[in-house]
């Protein structure tokens, strides 16, 4: 069965998030702070992360970095809060597969995870359902952008048009292969920060 840890030191909100992925057929544990889910972690296997940020003793953050040192990116990690604790293109950087901001919808929460469960063959070879009152934008993957895990980051050198949770279409050429599909824009940095250049950055949800 899929194992995923929930870490939060609220016990009200950890029950409700651990209540739904269960109903959504995951085995859920949960862990009240980075200790005890650092503890778990090391004493089974987990394929999926959901961690609040504010916690006594250490972050949300803290974990995230000390599981992507120890573990890679083996397991799927969602960062959640209710607070302006980092920005989005932040938890992002950081190594964060996803950044839920509370209140959030737990049956977008359980989709996420279900899908990044699954490999990225059969995770991009269904198209999504493409919102119809919305104009699809058309983006061509070239020049100023990087491919990462799952999605990309694209340059820009003023303020993006785009805005996060857009579906747009995306164009991906290397001049002997070209693929196109689409991605979501999980975040927008508008402004340059210390070394980071303006841009925005993709999910790819279909190739």
């Amino acid at each position: 069965m899929k194992r995923v840890l929930v870490v939060d030191d609220e016990e009200d909100l950890r029950s409700i998030i651990v209540d739904e992925l269960q109903d959504a057929s995951w085995q859920a544990v949960e862990a009240a702070d980075v200790k005890s889910a650092l503890e778990k972690l090391e004493a089974d296997d987990f394929q999926a992360i959901v961690s609040d940020i504010r916690m006594p003793n250490a972050s949300g953050i803290d974990l995230l970095q000390t599981v992507r040192t120890n573990y890679g990116t083996r397991h799927t990690f969602v960062l959640m809060s209710g607070f302006a604790d980092i920005e989005i293109w932040e938890a992002y950087h950081l190594g964060a597969d996803a950044y839920f901001v509370k209140p959030f919808s737990l049956d977008e929460l359980t989709a996420f995870i279900d899908r990044m469960g699954l490999p990225l063959a059969v995770r991009w070879s269904e198209l999504p359902a493409l919102p119809a009152a919305t104009p699809v934008k058309s983006i061509e993957l070239q020049g100023k952008t990087s491919i990462g895990r799952g999605g990309a980051f694209v340059q820009v050198e003023t303020n993006s048009s785009l805005v996060r949770g857009q579906i747009v279409q995306v164009k991906i050429s290397d001049g002997a292969l070209t693929l196109v599909g689409y991605a979501i824009c999980r975040w927008v940095r508008k402004q340059p920060v210390d070394n980071f250049l303006p841009g925005y950055g993709l999910e790819f949800i279909y190739l």
